[in-house]
């Protein structure tokens, strides 16, 4: 089976809480700060997005083509280094930029 791994910066910006992984609209887990998760899919066209509370991060489609095939991805706050009021503008007009996901080559 392929292996979707993915990696969260050690930053300030949601440094108390858990992302939550979601693959193809199900919940997979959660990612704490720091830290890296590995998990088991299918292979296939897939979908994952990030969340927290009510906002999360955009869908980035991918395709997982062979069984030995590692998926690497990184996420992280968009907050970073950002005052409240860049906070407030990415609640109200962003949610789904809160979060950045990029796939790792």
């Amino acid at each position: 089976m392929p292996t979707l791994r993915i990696r969260r910066a050690k930053e300030f910006a949601d440094y108390l809480r858990s992302y939550a992984i979601l693959l193809d609209g199900d919940k997979l887990g959660e990612i704490k700060n720091g830290e890296t998760q590995e998990f088991p899919i299918s292979p296939g066209q897939h979908q994952l997005r990030m969340k927290i509370d009510w906002c999360g991060s955009m869908t980035i489609p991918f395709v997982a083509a062979t069984d030995s095939e590692i998926l690497d991805f990184s996420v992280r706050s968009n907050l970073k280094g950002a005052g409240g009021l860049a906070a407030l503008y990415y609640l109200i007009f962003k949610p789904n930029e809160w979060i950045v996901v990029d796939r790792e080559s």
